[in-house]
């Protein structure tokens, strides 16, 4: 008989790591654009960042292996091919790649949640998932920040089946082909994560992500928290609790605190059903 597991789903950008949203303020990007050598290029705005390179990428980019510094250089190389600009490609993917490092590594997991992903890890009837809409390079960078806060994760895509719950998995829309608000991302998790009595789940649905991100426009907002947890509770037949974390204090001490207290109860309180 196949025992059952609760499910913690915790988000990357925005809950986990505020500072992968952080980095996404326009004054912020503009500083970071000067610095990578892509505003010398011809992208000193901002505007033309989101606008031009980011978000027609998105979902190529966030779909796919591809990864995040071949779709931007592709669309950085089109954009200025067509405005009659010379064309280097070396010069804009060496460009985009010193903006890609530094985005990621102010990708960091906030140091008040570490205590937190150790105690769920800890847990053996508890299986806890981070998932992310996110670009290729983001699988490794957020392992790497999972075993810096004390916890042994691997990638879903690279799970085969289940593995006894021995690690923290990352679901990555990347790896899997699939945006959290597809059902085919979760029935991915699914097969790997096995049946499951209870499920909470720690997410900002993209409300920290700065308003010239198309991710993070309102309306899609609201969509995506109502699809996600429609979906989780269809794929799993799983009770769904979402704990919602604030964008503007997702990194405060009693703000993750008082998410980790609740994410403990959802997930450890007895099965009456």
């Amino acid at each position: 008989m196949t025992t059952s597991v609760a499910l913690a789903v915790l988000d990357f950008s925005g809950t986990l790591s505020p500072g992968a949203a952080g980095f996404a303020a326009d004054d912020r990007i503009a500083a970071e654009l000067r610095r990578s050598g892509l505003a010398a290029l011809g992208f000193a705005d901002p505007a033309d960042f989101w606008h031009v390179l980011v978000n027609p990428t998105w979902e190529r980019g966030s779909t796919s292996r591809i990864g995040y510094v071949t779709v931007l250089t592709d669309a950085a190389a089109a954009h200025l091919g067509r405005r009659g600009d010379g064309v280097d490609r070396v010069a804009i993917a060496r460009a985009v790649r010193r903006f890609a490092d530094r985005y990621l590594t102010a990708s960091a997991i906030a140091h008040p949640w570490h205590r937190w992903l150790r105690q769920l890890d800890a847990l053996t009837d508890v299986r806890v998932v981070v998932a992310t809409d996110h670009y290729a390079e983001a699988t490794d960078r957020i392992v790497d920040e999972l075993s810096a806060a004390g916890v042994t994760a691997s990638s879903i895509a690279a799970t085969a089946h289940d593995d006894g719950g021995t690690t923290t998995l990352v679901a990555n829309s990347a790896d899997l082909g699939h945006h959290k608000q597809d059902r085919h991302f979760w029935e991915i998790v699914a097969r790997t994560v096995g049946p499951v009595c209870r499920l909470a789940v720690a997410d900002d649905f993209g409300a920290a992500e700065p308003g010239a991100d198309a991710y993070a426009q309102d309306e899609r907002v609201g969509q995506r928290r109502a699809t996600t947890t429609a979906l989780l509770a269809a794929v799993f037949d799983a009770d769904v609790t979402t704990v919602r974390c604030a964008p503007t204090d997702a990194a405060d001490a009693t703000t993750v605190d008082r998410a980790g207290r609740a994410l403990l109860a959802a997930l450890t309180e007895p099965d009456t059903r």
